[in-house]
């Protein structure tokens, strides 16, 4: 645990930052989950299997 008013404030900002960039990673692997089944669905409207 941080000890002294600078620690503190670089600690804090460490965890944010690292929440930000695993929010980020969950948000780009749901965009490439999405894309996913938009690109099945539309490889099965080009090809007329509807």
């Amino acid at each position: 645990m941080p000890r002294s008013p600078k620690d503190l404030e670089l600690w804090h900002g460490r965890h944010l930052q690292l929440a930000a960039l695993a929010l980020t990673a969950q948000v780009m692997e749901m965009h490439l989950s999405l894309a996913g089944l938009y690109r099945e669905q539309i490889a099965a409207i080009l090809l007329g299997k509807v």
